[in-house]
């Protein structure tokens, strides 16, 4: 699979990032606002951003079903140890990801993240 020199770039920094303006800037691209999202939606950018995620997973043996329980975890944590700052930065990067997987945000990550929410403050 053959890439230009600036989607190799954008995919080696979105796999860095998960940015997709700020990989498109570094990648040299005119108008990274609008660049990001086409090339993410070109077929073989894709490809290579999940060849290279699973290539991750592999090396790391870090899932991202790994990383979601683990900030799961961290959003609950109550008592000794437990940290206010620490459950809303969790809470606020599974947000981020379930609104990525979603494409956009959903009406269920918003249901998710309040129910969350209401268990950590009630």
């Amino acid at each position: 699979m053959t890439l230009t020199a600036k989607q190799q770039r954008f995919v080696e920094e979105y796999l860095r990032t998960r940015n997709q303006t700020q990989s498109a800037i570094f990648a040299g691209y005119k108008s990274p606002e609008v660049e990001g999202s086409r090339l993410l939606k070109n077929a073989k950018v894709a490809a290579m951003v999940a060849k290279g995620q699973a290539g991750r997973t592999e090396r790391t043996h870090i899932s991202m079903d790994y990383v979601v329980q683990r900030l799961s975890i961290e959003a609950e944590r109550e008592g000794e140890g437990a940290s206010h700052s620490a459950r809303v930065a969790a809470l606020g990067q599974l947000r981020q990801h379930f609104t990525e997987q979603a494409g956009g945000g959903t009406k269920e990550v918003a249901d998710v993240l309040r129910e969350m929410a209401d268990r950590l403050n009630g």
